[in-house]
């Protein structure tokens, strides 16, 4: 059992985690003046782990309930 899952400070995390990547990227007009920015990848790499960890200890009936918000999977 990994103990109380607390699903808002992992979405908060998800989303921090978003921005970073965004704001890490957005120096960068092409893939490859990305790719030559060892920094930036790593980075970028992380705070994409990052997300999956936090979908991953995520609760399933929180990962349920945005899947059925967003119309992606329906009730009943």
């Amino acid at each position: 059992m990994r103990g109380q899952v607390n699903d808002k400070a992992h979405m908060e995390l998800i989303l921090k985690s978003i921005d970073n990547v965004f704001e890490f990227t957005a120096k960068h007009e092409t893939y490859e003046q990305f790719e030559t920015d060892k920094i930036c990848c790593h980075a970028v790499t992380y705070n994409i782990q990052c997300i999956g960890e936090s979908v991953y200890k995520m609760s399933q009936e929180f990962k349920e309930a945005i899947l059925i918000l967003n119309g992606i999977l329906s009730v009943g």
